[in-house]
């Protein structure tokens, strides 16, 4: 989201800071984190059904899911594009707190420059360095990440919006590879142009190079791969981003629900009731965090510690309601 359109306190309270890259990638680390559990791949949630019996969870499959309790991790865009339906809907603070924190656009940039001479040595590994071209426009750059030959150019907001848009008719269902495809062009000349001017030197004998070999023409030479959020149809953008006012909102997204009445558009109870439906995800961490993996960790945490309490709480409540054969009840 461009500047004018987001929370000040959102920018302000967010604790930026030097990332931990991780070498594999975080998609392995998830992978590696989570291999023990019970996971349904290519199971598109349609409908969540609340009620005091339970939750059912509807999949596109046709398969169905019962349990005492669920966890909606979704992004933001998902449940702004409705692709859930929920059964009886949503309460007006959960539905004003999703339409407050809209998603965010980022597009990545990664530039692999894998054996060619590096350009870049005299950057130290897992710099950030901030760009401003002769236009006024600027964009981020992380520079040798875990010291390998590989510059990471950042595009955000409206720029980055319009550069992913140019591949919207390619991508359906369906995201498209990661690599290179030519309706990036205008992202990747853009990234190009800027390292140009970052390392206009040529390439010199020292750093490895046979004969002199430019960034530019580098570039041109290497492996491109690029992100594209906001074309993920599970995910239909980069991060949560408030806008102004709304920064609260995310304490509010991230409070479960009870079930309640169908008939009724009212506010549920808060007290007293079942609680059914808890919601999870970056976009429910605090202002300190947004938008980060922090986030969707800590709201995690703090999920599962507030499911189990109101588990253990209903079942000693529905102990105390059984008959016992001691009292002759």
């Amino acid at each position: 989201m461009e500047t004018s359109q987001n929370s000040t306190v959102d920018a302000v309270e967010f604790e930026a800071g030097d990332d931990d890259l991780l070498k594999q990638g975080m998609g392995n680390f998830i992978e590696a984190f989570g291999a023990e559990e019970p996971v349904c791949l290519n199971s598109p949630v349609t409908k969540i059904t609340y009620t005091d019996d339970g939750v059912v969870v509807d999949v596109k499959n046709g398969k169905r899911y019962q349990a005492r309790k669920a966890l909606v991790t979704v992004s933001i865009g998902v449940l702004q594009a409705k692709k859930i339906q929920f059964e009886p809907p949503l309460p007006p603070s959960k539905l004003d707190a999703i339409d407050g924190l809209p998603m965010g656009n980022m597009q990545k940039v990664i530039i692999d420059f894998k054996d060619q001479p590096d350009f870049m040595a005299g950057t130290p590994p897992n710099s950030w360095v901030l760009y401003q071209a002769p236009d006024n426009s600027v964009m981020a750059f992380v520079i040798r990440p875990l010291g390998k030959n590989i510059a990471i150019g950042f595009f955000g907001g409206e720029r980055a919006r319009q550069y992913e848009q140019q591949c919207a008719s390619l991508s359906g269902d369906k995201p498209l590879p990661p690599e290179r495809q030519p309706c990036d062009e205008k992202a990747v000349q853009q990234t190009r142009a800027a390292l140009v001017r970052m390392y206009p030197s040529s390439a010199s004998a020292a750093a490895g190079a046979s004969a002199p070999l430019d960034i530019g023409q580098a570039v041109d030479k290497a492996d491109i791969y690029l992100t594209r959020w906001s074309l993920e149809p599970w995910v239909l953008g980069a991060y949560s981003a408030a806008r102004p006012d709304a920064w609260h909102l995310r304490e509010t997204l991230g409070q479960s629900i009870c079930s309640y009445q169908p008939a009724s558009q009212q506010e549920p109870a808060t007290e007293g009731c079942l609680r059914r439906l808890y919601f999870g995800g970056e976009a429910t961490g605090r202002p300190m965090y947004n938008g980060s993996f922090a986030a969707a960790h800590e709201a995690g945490l703090r999920s599962a510690r507030e499911m189990l309490h109101s588990l253990g709480e209903e079942d000693r409540a529905a102990a105390s309601r059984t008959p016992t054969a001691a009292t002759g009840q």
